[in-house]
């Protein structure tokens, strides 16, 4: 996987597999499909401790939503951080395909970042569903 120089989309337009905020903050990685490619930028420190959670927009009045956000966002302002001291903290990479992007997120959970689950079920489905057509083509 090549280091991209320069910007790269932001992802707000476009679908994310997983954002540092996933699973209440604990991942190292966020991942997305955008124009260039398949994008990951990988954290260069993570939060210690526990960070309140926030319940799910619609299962709870707006209220206790608001203030649950407003807990979290003031844990998160005064959280220690500490350095993750891997090889590509901080980083940011691009795959030209959901295969390589979670085969390349499969290496970097091995080497001890933290890369949800659900993001890497979401990539394999996603390599299935671009296999099939390239099947049925031959």
């Amino acid at each position: 996987m090549a280091a991209v120089g320069g910007q790269v989309g932001t992802g707000s337009d476009d679908m994310s597999y997983c954002r540092f905020s996933s699973e209440n903050w604990t991942s190292d990685v966020y991942a997305y499909q955008a124009e260039e490619g398949f994008v990951v930028h990988v954290a260069s420190s993570r939060l210690v401790g526990d960070i309140p959670s926030v319940p799910t927009l619609g299962t709870v009045a707006d209220e206790e939503w608001l203030a649950a956000h407003q807990r979290q966002m003031a844990a998160l302002e005064t959280a220690e951080r500490v350095r993750i001291n891997g090889p590509y903290d901080g980083q940011t990479f691009t795959e030209s395909s959901a295969l390589d992007l979670g085969v390349w997120l499969l290496d970097i959970a091995e080497k001890g970042y933290r890369v949800p689950q659900y993001a890497l079920d979401a990539l394999k489905e996603e390599d299935l569903e671009e296999e099939a057509p390239r099947e049925a083509n031959n």
